[in-house]
């Protein structure tokens, strides 16, 4: 019999200099998060997960008219947590963050929200994008998790190729690490 809160999310259009409402409303009690912008700020992405955070849909934006398009549907993947996406807009995809396969991983779909592939696989969890370099075609994360001999919370540093292939560990000691890269994505 408690009243459950109603959240609303708006983008303030500079240019139509006006609030517009989003239209993502699906269930009762839902929750935004994990936005993020396209290169070209023609779309917002938005993740609208239900009251009890087990179904959760990207949504893309237009910062025109704040109509929605549901580009993926999370369901039956436990908790749903989330991650802004990322667009490569070269090459017309999304990194998407998912814990479909029991491991929160990166996988990559079109601009449609059609699974192209899983790009990280194995017993360890992602955590987060530290860099994605489009043109090499090359994702540079943060994850945890796969030392199993180890601490299973230290945070490592990896990169992988957006087809899947060579995923490697690039910090090999076993202790949690921070990353910081360098401007030009030389160094760390």
């Amino acid at each position: 019999d408690e009243e459950v809160r109603k959240h609303e999310l708006w983008i303030y259009n500079l240019s139509l200099e006006r609030m517009i409402r989003i239209k993502g409303e699906k269930w009762h009690g839902q929750e935004y998060r994990s936005f993020s912008w396209s290169p070209s700020s023609t779309r917002f992405y938005v993740v609208r997960n239900c009251k009890d955070q087990l179904k959760g849909d990207l949504l893309a934006v237009d910062p025109a008219t704040g109509d929605v398009k549901v580009l993926i549907e999370e369901r039956d993947a436990g908790m749903i947590l989330s991650q802004p996406v990322s667009e490569l807009p070269d090459s017309k995809e999304l990194v998407w963050y998912s814990r479909r396969d029991g491991y929160g991983h990166y996988y990559l779909f079109d601009l449609q929200g059609k699974l192209k592939q899983q790009i990280t696989k194995g017993r360890f969890n992602v955590q987060k994008i530290i860099h994605l370099d489009e043109k090499n075609r090359v994702l540079y994360f943060l994850a945890y998790g796969d030392n199993n001999e180890g601490n299973p919370y230290y945070t490592h540093f990896y990169k992988v190729h957006l087809d899947g292939s060579g995923l490697k560990r690039l910090t090999p000691k076993d202790v949690h690490h921070d990353i910081e890269v360098s401007q030009d994505n030389t160094c760390f």
